[in-house]
């Protein structure tokens, strides 16, 4: 077989779905482009379509998974569905910073909420996935820190943000880090 009915062969055993996961030049995926664009239907239907949720924790050049970017773009609403389709909370971008440590950071008590609180069985229930997600252990590990040492009550308090850091007491982070 010649390289062209090679690769003409390749192309009609992708999946249509993976065709929207593929990286661009920057490392996004459709995914991260629907966010940063705020076109929610178009990240559930994405995410809706996915096999299995490590497509969620896809990195662009930056070290960006969706997650990062759902916070980044005060999205709590996509940050909250991630979280229950099973994003990794987990993951660090080139900075050492998770998700919650950009919330944190930024102040914004809808997507630290989001990040934190348990997921409820009706919530996985209602998120209409293709997969059983696995949604990691909560609480958040909160005393993980940054590449400059710092953990999510250090960005709360360096930036003044009290309700966010009230939130973080509740659910069990420690002051004393």
């Amino acid at each position: 077989q010649s390289i062209e009915q090679q690769n003409e062969q390749s192309r009609k055993n992708v999946q249509p779905w993976e065709l929207y996961f593929q990286q661009d030049e920057e490392g996004d995926t459709q995914l991260h482009i629907a966010i940063i664009q705020s076109f929610i239907e178009v990240v559930y239907s994405l995410v809706q379509m996915v096999p299995h949720q490590r497509y969620l924790d896809i990195l662009n050049d930056v070290c960006q998974t969706p997650l990062h970017l759902a916070v980044l773009t005060h999205q709590p609403i996509i940050v909250r569905y991630l979280v229950v389709a099973g994003a990794n909370q987990y993951i660090a971008d080139c900075h050492g910073n998770t998700a919650l440590h950009l919330a944190c950071q930024t102040g914004n008590l809808e997507c630290v909420k989001a990040l934190t609180v348990p997921v409820s069985v009706q919530e996985s229930m209602s998120a209409n996935l293709q997969y059983t997600p696995y949604v990691q252990e909560l609480p958040p590990r909160f005393e993980e820190r940054n590449y400059d040492g710092q953990m999510c009550v250090h960005l709360a308090t360096m930036g003044g943000h009290i309700e966010v850091l009230r939130h973080l007491i509740w659910y069990g982070a420690n002051m004393n880090g």
